[in-house]
């Protein structure tokens, strides 16, 4: 199985995606830069349904929701406590996961969002959404947890949901 990113010409994104990918013990491909994923059994690394997810699921033979419908992957985000977790956008449903949102793009937008503590960034991997975020979000002095592909609990969880993911179909 293939753990398929989006791919950028941001490295350190693109570094951090094998980083994940190598922690799990599975391969890695991107939709947009090499090695470029071209079709098998692929699982789409995406958050949320969008063009480039559908993209990625239409390129592979492995039909996986995207990880906001994952067993387990709304819990694990309450489990971090965030006062506000922030996602790339726009909404695509993750208004209604029963969670203090806001958006990069997309409404409410992060721009006007309130002030926390302790914010949860959504997104997989480092590079230029997660420092988009933090850039947007500095006007407040909240604690930005690192993004999921850095926190050691959620790698353990990526591990046993796919292997549950993967059996459900």
């Amino acid at each position: 199985m293939i753990l398929i990113f989006h791919g950028s010409r941001d490295a350190d994104r693109n570094e951090h995606a094998a980083e994940i990918a190598r922690a799990i013990g599975l391969e890695y491909a991107f939709l947009y830069v090499e090695p470029r994923f071209t079709g098998g059994p692929g699982i789409p690394m995406f958050i949320s349904d969008g063009d480039d997810y559908r993209k990625a699921l239409e390129l592979s033979s492995i039909k996986t929701p995207p990880l906001i419908k994952w067993p387990g992957f709304v819990d694990y985000l309450k489990s971090l406590g965030a006062g506000l977790y922030i996602f790339h956008g726009p909404d695509r449903g993750e208004s209604n996961l029963g969670l203090p949102v806001a958006f990069l793009e997309g409404e409410p937008s992060l721009d006007e969002a309130p002030c926390v503590e302790t914010a949860a960034p959504v997104v997989l991997t480092r590079g230029y959404i997660y420092k988009k975020i933090a850039q947007k979000y500095a006007r407040c002095n909240a604690k930005l947890l690192p993004p999921l592909g850095d926190q050691g609990a959620f790698l353990q969880y990526l591990k046993t949901a796919i292997k549950q993911v993967v059996s459900n179909l």
